[in-house]
């Protein structure tokens, strides 16, 4: 018998919280931080807003895929994220969403290559990816938090 076993490209709360208190703490130590590691940072960030990215499709087209409900999740953290950056600070636009998206990519991806961006927008995806974990390690209850393990006795008839 054989199995096949297909990683699922879902970001749960836990690995979002994870990712995100990589790439603020990156982006607060920048100098110190090694090549490849830098690299698979920003990788994986990249990966969850390409997965909000679909959210933001399905949003615009109304058509469903199987990991639907992981792309929507996605795009609904990033988009209070966004929402909450724009009450402080005006930007990002929420008219252009998939704009936001694709430049917040292409920034990630330039942090992955070692590549300096404006101090200005280094703070803004600090503050974002700040925010995208405080939202993560809120929402994040694993079913196991709801197990109750408890004593019982059995009687063997007899």
């Amino acid at each position: 018998m054989m199995v096949v076993s297909v990683r699922s490209p879902t970001i749960g709360p836990a690995e979002l919280a994870t990712i995100a208190n990589r790439v603020v703490n990156c982006l607060s130590r920048q100098g110190q931080i090694q090549p490849n590691e830098r690299e698979n940072i920003f990788s994986k960030a990249i990966k969850f807003v390409g997965v909000a990215e679909g959210g933001d499709e399905i949003m615009k087209t109304g058509r469903l895929r199987s990991n639907a409900s992981d792309n929507l999740r996605s795009y609904g953290w990033i988009t209070q994220a966004f929402a909450f950056l724009s009450s402080k600070s005006q930007r990002p636009s929420p008219e252009d969403f998939a704009k936001d998206l694709k430049e917040l990519r292409k920034t990630l991806a330039a942090l992955a290559e070692g590549k300096s961006i404006p101090k200005d927008r280094n703070d803004e995806v600090k503050e974002l990816f700040t925010f995208l974990r405080r939202i993560a390690l809120a929402i994040n209850t694993l079913p196991t938090d709801k197990i109750t393990i408890g004593s019982f006795e059995t009687k063997i008839p007899g």
